[in-house]
């Protein structure tokens, strides 16, 4: 049974803890679960992965270790941003009109908070599930991924048959997620006087024209039904001496989003190949590429089991149906799945448009129904007595 006051406690806590990345500090929150499910009958523990990086595992054993339910959230969150645009302050979880904002509150403790809270009652029930159930809180999922690359170099995802993340989806029934390439691109030409501008190779001018011959090598992605088109961003740039100087060096960096199929090898191989080119056509002027991030899309079939599963129990609790949903965000899934078949969906209370802002929110309503299903699709696991 939900307790409604004992949910919210247990969000505001987590907020609590000032797990911003940069520069993360995420380990204290990772304690902090440990020691909040210590009275519980399961195996927990603590990964220090230094830097204030951390991650908690806790596992309740089945009948059988085969095709184990993993429950994941990332425990870190991005900065508050200028205090000046927040209404409350943003590492305070603050009710108003059933809505509770913090920094962090949708992206994604309240979906980290929600399987949590289902896993310590399953935990105390002393009921034997017929599978493992993990529930693994990841640091650094925010920035280089830390916490999950640290989870894929032990043995915890071996038999791991289904993954369900809590990222924000509102509730709906997340399938698939965009992967992420983030490409830092330094730019060498050639200065000289800007009245003279031909005599000169301006370094601003070649970074907006090679994000364009990029953009143009993703034309030949297909359409998603739910993630819609690839993009391709410039989204930072740093160039320039003076206003009558033409730049000889810039540094530009795209985010570049894919769809479920996208080769990134490929695009990457392809950039590479244009850039010489460019490079070619253009003597004197210099392009060098560094990937900064690689996560790779993930999609998992609408009727897999976990799915289908979540699914069932989203009726049963509510009574209607659920609806299937892609994200343009990446998540900590396109770590655990690289060189795995296992199928992971997305779940939680948080809204994606709240992700990131000022004034995050999530619906306090949302929140309880949220954590409802975790409760009641961990108990269908549980073996019949």
């Amino acid at each position: 049974m939900i307790n409604r006051h004992e949910l919210l406690n247990l969000l505001k806590d987590t907020i609590a803890f000032d797990t911003q990345n940069p520069p993360g500090n995420d380990l204290v929150l990772a304690e902090f679960i440990a020691n909040y499910l210590s009275d519980a009958p399961c195996h927990v523990e603590v990964q220090d992965l230094g830097n204030g990086i951390g991650n908690v595992i806790a596992v309740i054993k089945g009948e059988s270790s085969d095709n184990a339910l993993m429950l994941n959230g990332h425990l870190d969150t991005v900065p508050y941003g200028s205090l000046d645009c927040w209404s409350s302050p943003p590492g305070v979880l603050t009710e108003r009109g059933g809505r509770a904002f913090a920094r962090g509150v949708a992206d994604m403790k309240s979906g980290l908070c929600a399987s949590l809270y289902a896993f310590k009652l399953i935990a105390l029930s002393g009921k034997k599930p017929r599978r493992d159930i993990i529930f693994i809180g990841t640091g650094d999922e925010e920035a280089g991924g830390v916490g999950a690359r640290a989870i894929v170099n032990t043995e915890w995802l071996d038999n791991v048959g289904s993954i369900i993340i809590g990222e924000p989806t509102g509730n709906h029934l997340g399938i698939c997620t965009k992967g992420a390439i983030w490409l830092k691109i330094e730019i060498t030409g050639k200065t000289s006087h800007a009245a003279y501008p031909e005599q000169g190779i301006n370094a601003i001018t070649e970074a907006l024209a090679f994000t364009e011959i990029i953009k143009d090598l993703m034309k030949s992605s297909c359409e998603h039904e739910l993630l819609g088109h690839a993009t391709c961003t410039l989204t930072q740039i740093q160039a320039g001496i003076k206003v009558n100087i033409v730049p000889d060096k810039c540094t530009a960096w795209l985010d570049i989003r894919t769809l479920p199929g996208f080769c990134h090898d490929d695009l990457l191989r392809q950039i590479s190949k244009a850039s010489k080119e460019r490079e070619s056509s253009m003597p004197g002027l210099g392009i060098e590429i560094e990937t900064v991030n690689n996560r790779m899309p993930v999609s998992s079939d609408f009727d897999c089991d976990i799915a289908c599963l979540l699914a069932k129990i989203y009726r049963e609790v509510t009574g209607t149906g659920m609806e299937s949903v892609g994200a343009a965000y990446f998540t900590d899934a396109s770590i655990f799945l690289d060189g795995r078949k296992i199928d992971a969906v997305f779940f939680g209370p948080g809204e994606s448009n709240e992700a990131h802002k000022p004034n995050e929110s999530i619906d306090i309503a949302k929140y309880e129904l949220s954590a409802k299903v975790y409760l009641k699709l961990l108990e269908n696991t549980i073996t019949k007595q």
